[in-house]
């Protein structure tokens, strides 16, 4: 069995709810993820995606897709993973992370009979990424130059570089490694022992398809020498800055989706959900599965510019780490959040669409009621979501990925009564904050509707293909006693019954959830954390 769970559970998303058995009934909620619905439309999400879990994680190991679980959820920088089974990610954006150990030797220089060097090779991400930014050891950035020297002091005096590094992207062709093919000519002695293969396998030792950074880290001059440059521990705490992966973009004609040399480096959120979703890491779909058409769109909304206090920013980006171990729906999750997107299934596509400011595509009236009895309405927020403010969980560029906190609209961090979000993907203050500012206004409407409507509530004329889909937005219209519903309302859940009625779920929204923020409200990272 190929296809990965959200794969799945994007097919079982298209059942109807008359025929869905209780399996397809338990999860067709998470397959259409709607990642801003508010604090009370996340407290169902989870109960629906914990009452699914058993049998997600039985489809995943019966793939045997997942070598390991039990990795630690908290994606924040950590020491480099020592294992003979390395686990792999994808990074996508720029990401700091310590990466994975596959090599590493102390060797001695020409002549010497004594160690002087240490090469330490590190797994950083399957596929082929854009280029390493920078190396932060034991809390102080180093750069390199062309050649792969340092270029930062103290691993550079001025005439002498006590570091090298050598990168490779990753591609399927990449040979051995050059500084360690350099140092060794044929195989370490622990390697392939009394294996007549060795030299043969030596020279596959390449790590193919998998993005590496190997460091030729030289002693020292002296004992203080050797402290200055790599502490006092046994060995420094070294995090690596990461140009991610170079990921199909569709908005340019010069990429071919078949051909991933064509492809470029971008941190748009829309790329980064498509790529995970095609990838076999992750949702396995096939790239012709995709709406492009939604994609596009979504990928042009992401890509307009918000004020900051500090210029301007994109709207929608993903800057991250994804683990082999995680589950495809919370990664996907997670992703959706930076650009608040709702994923969907529909006549055989998946599509991916940015949240953009509220605008009504179609008018429900009265008249595409079925029933009466059949609607249920709510017109003010639950009483689980009446929070004073939401402290906003990130990991700022500016802090080199080490985890922030912001608090909005402007509570103290330790508030016990604000709600903690977890913002895995972001790397800024500025979309921390509105993200949380559009999660705040969007719970404060707190009005809610549901019900069963005539077929003819699926046509939107204001769309250029006339058909309701999730993440649409639609103005109620309704007479009294119903009217102090009416306004605009985002359409969270849509399934068409056996009897050709229409079962919609709609949330109260406003074109100020988008549009409402401004650098007025912003804290800048400083105060904020």
């Amino acid at each position: 069995m190929k296809r990965l769970s959200l794969a799945l559970l994007l097919l079982l998303a298209s059942a109807t709810a008359a025929r869905a058995d209780p399996i397809t009934a338990a999860i067709t909620g998470i397959a259409t993820w709607y990642a801003s619905i508010g604090v009370v439309g996340q407290l169902l999400v989870s109960v629906a995606i914990s009452a699914a879990s058993f049998g997600i994680q039985y489809l995943i190991s019966a793939a045997g897709q997942r070598q390991r679980q039990g990795q630690q959820e908290q994606p924040g920088v950590q020491l480099p993973e020592f294992d003979a089974l390395l686990e792999v990610g994808r990074v996508y954006g720029t990401a700091t992370l310590a990466g994975g150990v596959f090599f590493h030797k102390t060797v001695a220089a020409s002549g010497s009979s004594v160690p002087d060097r240490w090469l330490f090779g590190l797994t950083l991400s399957e596929g082929v990424c854009d280029g390493l930014v920078s190396i932060s050891i034991n809390g102080t950035e180093c750069f390199f130059g062309p050649t792969g020297d340092a270029v930062t002091a103290p691993w550079f005096d001025g005439s002498i570089a006590y570091l090298r590094s050598s990168f490779r992207t990753g591609t399927d062709s990449q040979a051995i490694d050059s500084i360690i093919s350099g140092r060794f000519a044929s195989p370490p002695d622990d390697f392939y022992p009394g294996d007549a293969a060795r030299a043969t396998k030596w020279t596959e030792f390449r790590q193919r398809g998998v993005c590496t950074i190997v460091l030729d880290m030289d002693y020292g001059n002296s004992a203080d020498h050797h402290t200055e440059l790599w502490g006092v521990a046994g060995v420094p705490q070294m995090l690596i800055r990461l140009r991610g992966l170079r990921q199909y973009d569709r908005t340019d004609p010069a990429q071919d989706p078949s051909d991933p040399t064509t492809w470029t480096w971008s941190d748009t959120a829309t790329i980064a959900i498509e790529d995970y979703l095609c990838a076999d890491l992750g949702g396995q779909v096939p790239r012709a599965e995709i709406n492009g058409t939604a994609a596009t769109e979504s990928i042009a909304i992401d890509r307009e510019y918000v004020p900051t206090l500090d210029g301007s920013e994109q709207r929608g980006r993903v800057n991250g780490l994804v683990r082999s171990t995680e589950s495809p729906i919370d990664v996907i999750g997670a992703m959706a959040q930076q650009n608040r997107a709702t994923i969907s299934k529909s006549e055989g596509l998946s599509n991916i669409r940015a949240d953009r400011p509220a605008s009504a595509v179609a008018t429900i009236h009265k008249g595409q009621w079925v029933r009466a009895g059949s609607i249920s309405m709510q017109n003010e927020p639950d009483s689980r979501s009446g929070i004073s403010g939401i402290v906003a969980q990130f990991f700022p560029a500016a802090r080199y990925g080490q985890q922030a906190e912001t608090a909005y609209p402007g509570s103290a961090l330790d508030d016990e009564t604000a709600e903690r979000q977890s913002q895995r993907f972001c790397d800024s203050a500025p979309a921390a904050q509105r993200l949380a500012y559009a999660m705040m206004t969007e719970n404060a409407l707190g009005k809610t509707i549901s019900g069963v409507f005539d077929i003819s509530v699926l046509v939107a004329s204001g769309k250029a293909n006339r058909q309701l889909e999730l993440g649409d937005v639609v103005n109620w219209d309704a007479p009294a006693p119903y009217d102090d519903m009416n306004g605009l309302y985002r359409v969270d859940g849509l399934s068409i019954n056996a009897d050709f009625t229409v079962a919609l779920s709609l949330s109260g929204t406003s074109p100020t959830i988008i549009n409402g923020w401004s650098t007025a409200l912003e804290t800048p990272l400083e105060e904020a954390a």
